[in-house]
């Protein structure tokens, strides 16, 4: 397992700082064509990475209980997971949610991957899903379900914002499997103020890997050189083919009872807090 300091000269942090701005940029949508249904909200659109290349960024906000008591008692329940089709098991109440709206979702950001498929080969670069909240579900289940498509032509990339544990150990041995294929990517960010990541506290769930933790105790202000950002994976567990979540990063701090917004990752990924209508 391990443990390794990131900063913005480490390759591939200038990416997730363009997920941390559209993850953010996600809590203005007030326009009716990105609304799905009441609460929740997504945009696809084709952004340059900085690269040269073009990204199709696939941006979801969604209401979300505002304390942990009400994540913990009324959204989960422990003992209900619902298997798709591959026999993969996720939360149920998260997963029947999405899958209520997937062909909405889908009507949303079907245009966009059409537009993409039209330009030349090389310059669309990948199709990222990014959100914050139950925004960062939608994002992880429709990147796990892009993943699945067999004639899916673009990298699946999937960051999210202080995403809870969706899904048990078979969920994420299969994901992680198809980061072995090549067929994802997933990183998910994590903040020291953020009980959200650590729940359900179930050993029925696990979180797929990797980890982007921010060890701080502020909420959002200047970066005063005490904070750090760590990139973390835990040991490789054999029988699972996985790597489990690492105690040397959140998993493995004191237990509290905050729940960030998006001001403490979004200061601490770009360098400054974000607009107040980004706040929830």
């Amino acid at each position: 397992m391990g443990k390794i300091y990131l900063g913005p000269d480490t390759p591939g942090y200038m990416d997730l700082q363009i997920s941390a701005l559209y993850a953010s940029t996600a809590y203005c949508f007030k326009e009716s064509k990105d609304k799905v249904a009441n609460g929740v909200y997504v945009k696809a659109e084709l952004i340059f990475n900085g690269h040269n290349q073009q990204i199709i960024m696939i941006s979801f906000k969604a209401d979300f209980p505002k304390t942990f008591e009400d994540w913990s008692n009324k959204l989960f329940n422990f003992d209900s997971k619902f298997a798709d089709s591959n026999g993969v098991n996720f939360d149920s109440e998260f997963y029947k949610r999405y899958k209520s709206l997937e062909r909405r979702l889908i009507s949303k950001i079907e245009p966009i991957l059409e537009e993409a498929k039209t330009l030349s080969s090389g310059i669309v670069d990948s199709i990222r899903f990014v959100g914050h909240g139950m925004g960062e579900v939608f994002a992880i289940l429709a990147g796990y379900h892009m993943a699945l498509q067999p004639n899916n032509p673009f990298e699946v990339i999937v960051h999210t914002f202080g995403q809870p544990r969706i899904g048990n150990t078979q969920s994420t041995s299969f994901i992680w499997k198809l980061m072995n294929e090549g067929k994802m990517d997933v990183l998910r960010v994590t903040h020291s103020n953020d009980y959200l990541p650590r729940i359900p506290q179930s050993s029925s769930f696990l979180h797929p890997p990797f980890e982007m933790w921010i060890e701080s105790d502020c909420n959002c202000r200047a970066n005063d050189g005490n904070d750090r950002v760590y990139g973390c994976y835990g040991p490789f567990n054999e029988f699972l083919d996985v790597y489990i979540e690492s105690n040397e990063c959140l998993n493995g701090q004191p237990t509290q009872s905050k729940i960030a917004n998006l001001g403490p990752y979004f200061q601490h990924i770009m360098g400054k807090c974000p607009h107040p209508d980004f706040e929830e």
